[in-house]
């Protein structure tokens, strides 16, 4: 089936300035120069639920899953410091950004990784825009329990993620938007692009740091647990507002085939 990919994509090796380069599809003019850009990332939690594996096999049965919005949630219910993110080779934003939260055994070492997706479509000329941006974080079962605890309980207000230097993110400095970034993952339209060396060509994997934090209702005693891959996850009393007015989240318990 094929993807609604805009662009070709191209690395070139001599040019010491830009990484990529979208090139049109008929001639293989020059679209857009992009660079890899380093920054932080703000994302904030919403449609958090708890779903059941029907996998037996696994020690631990539930994931918790959430929608991500790009940007954190002011006191008037509006998003800060948000950013749009588009595929590389396409130009309609990603609008599914979402977040998994998975338990891990004791031997496993805790860490967060990104990958991307494209949904493919026979129509080529779709509207709809089904690219996926995927977060996955595995955590220890002690830190998870404490999550699912305070879902289950409806102590959790709100969430919000910290993601800093991603791999594979990148900017058109000519673009007027300074908040449009561009995304390369590690699907096959990524990966095989005209290149020189291929492997120098950054795509979605793990950030330098990662911060998930759980503002939670009620008197608790702040937690905080880090490792050395760079992956912190605090557990803070809210004692400002009860945010949970400000921005609605769901919660619900799902079985995921």
């Amino acid at each position: 089936m094929k993807s609604d990919f805009e662009f070709n994509i191209a690395y070139l090796k001599s040019d010491k300035r830009h990484a990529l380069k979208e090139l049109a599809k008929n001639t293989n003019e020059l679209v857009t120069s992009l660079v890899p850009f380093f920054t932080t990332h703000f994302f904030t939690l919403s449609d958090i639920s708890i779903k059941e594996l029907n996998n037996k096999n696994n020690f631990f049965n539930k994931v918790i899953v959430a929608q991500l919005e790009s940007g954190l949630l002011s006191k008037d219910n509006k998003l800060n410091l948000s950013n749009q993110y588009v595929m590389v080779g396409k130009s309609s934003n990603i609008k599914n950004i979402r977040l998994f939260i998975t338990p891990i055994n004791t031997y496993s070492k805790e860490y967060c990784n990104i990958d991307g997706f494209v949904n493919y479509n026979p129509s080529y000329h779709r509207k709809e825009n089904y690219d996926s941006i995927e977060i996955s974080i595995y955590l220890s079962k002690k830190v998870f329990s404490r999550i699912l605890s305070h879902i289950e309980n409806s102590s959790l207000i709100s969430a919000s993620l910290c993601l800093k230097n991603i791999p594979g993110i990148y900017k058109n400095l000519s673009s007027k938007n300074n908040n449009q970034l561009k995304v390369l993952t590690n699907i096959p339209e990524h990966t095989m692009i005209n290149s020189y060396d291929n492997n120098k060509v950054k795509r979605l994997g793990i950030p330098s740091e990662s911060v998930i934090c759980f503002f939670i209702r009620g008197e608790i005693d702040n937690f905080i647990s880090a490792n050395s891959k760079g992956l912190t996850v605090m557990f803070i009393e809210n004692k400002l507002n009860n945010r949970k007015e400000n921005k609605d989240i769901s919660f619900e318990n799902k079985k995921m085939s």
